[in-house]
């Protein structure tokens, strides 16, 4: 600690980890609350679909630049 400031080092590793599982977290709210066919016959999405995926590419890139980073 440097004049009174806290020093927090979170690793690539646990961000890479964390933005997997929120990205399963919304994926599976997309199952629970928007997933199907009305009765109507249109398909219910939610942002929730893309945001998963975005956030799961994310979170691989990270764990893949931590691997590198760590690799030698």
């Amino acid at each position: 600690m440097a004049n009174g400031t806290i020093n927090m080092r979170i690793s690539l590793k646990s961000i890479g980890i964390f933005l997997i599982v929120l990205a399963l977290v919304f994926w599976l709210c997309e199952q629970i609350f928007f997933g199907g066919l009305t009765e109507d016959g249109f398909l219910e999405e939610s942002l929730f679909l893309p945001l998963g995926y975005l956030i799961a590419a994310t979170g691989a890139v990270v764990l893949i630049v931590n691997w590198y980073r760590n690799r030698g």
